[in-house]
């Protein structure tokens, strides 16, 4: 009994740390690629502007 409780808890631990950990490489990830467009996105206008002044 104690040990089925004990891997009980263990895979409710594992599962909230794992998502945890997903939820922070989504955000870590969705940071990086809102930087690269917003990059490529100011280069592109910065060009534009360029061209037409």
């Amino acid at each position: 009994i104690l040990y089925g409780r004990v891997f009980v808890l263990l895979k409710i631990h594992y599962t909230i740390t794992s998502k945890n950990i997903f939820y922070i490489t989504y955000t870590i990830n969705l940071i990086f690629i809102l930087k690269i467009v917003n990059f490529f996105l100011y280069k592109h206008v910065y060009n534009f502007v360029y061209i037409f002044y």
